[in-house]
């Protein structure tokens, strides 16, 4: 987390939830916002769909843990680190967004051409 993320007070209110209603409150309604959105993504019946989604989660974490470990000194902060948690964080996010779009019905063609030119 950057210093702006720990700040009090943004724009005159409460900054976070984590300001709010404490560590432990947010991380349980994260972890159920989590359960329930990939409730909602099983429902739909499409394991392409949950794999987008769970291999754009596994991305992002690690991707936080580059930034923690680099964060702390546990990792050289390098060219190569700092492009690592992008593609982990941001171009993971937005390529499951694409991915995700891709499992309904009737994109298959695109999904060949799609991950001919992604990362996956």
């Amino acid at each position: 987390m950057t210093s702006w993320t720990r700040r009090a007070i943004r724009r005159g209110k409460p900054a976070s939830s984590d300001v709010v209603w404490g560590n432990k409150a947010t991380v349980l309604v994260g972890d159920f916002m989590l359960a329930k959105s990939l409730g909602l993504i099983q429902a739909c019946g499409s394991l392409e769909l949950i794999k987008a989604v769970t291999d754009a989660a596994a991305k992002l974490a690690e991707g936080q843990v580059l930034e923690v470990m680099s964060s702390s000194n546990m990792l050289e902060v390098s060219e190569e680190v700092c492009f690592g948690i992008i593609e982990n964080k941001t171009a993971s996010l937005i390529e499951s967004c694409g991915r995700a779009e891709l499992c309904s019905p009737g994109r298959t063609m695109k999904r060949t051409r799609f991950r001919s030119t992604g990362s996956t």
